[in-house]
């Protein structure tokens, strides 16, 4: 599991696909508020069931983050929680979806 500091300084402007696995919703929220600084407007949030796919559905983004929430009922909470902040919805209706990604 990635703790917020060397999740920073692994997130680059290259390729790279910051990832953890079963991560809690908590940990997830605080990785996505030290990413966004409370620009939220700039950042799209949404949820998958496949990150490749959906990377590639996006035009493969420069900044691109993945979490597995480990439920779609977390995924769906944190991206309901970050678009109430103001954060744009990425598209799709998936309802079984354990990912949440974030772009910009």
């Amino acid at each position: 599991m990635l703790v917020i500091g060397s999740f920073l300084d692994r997130l680059t402007t290259s390729n790279q696909q910051p990832t953890t696995d079963m991560t809690t919703t908590f940990e997830i929220t605080n990785m996505i508020e030290s990413l966004a600084h409370a620009n939220y407007s700039a950042w799209t949030i949404g949820i998958t069931d496949n990150p490749d796919e959906r990377r590639e559905d996006h035009g493969n983004p420069l900044y691109w983050c993945i979490w597995n929430a480990n439920t779609s009922e977390g995924a769906r909470a944190i991206k309901s929680y970050f678009i109430s902040k103001g954060m744009k919805r990425g598209p799709g209706r998936i309802r079984i979806a354990n990912y949440v990604y974030l772009l910009k």
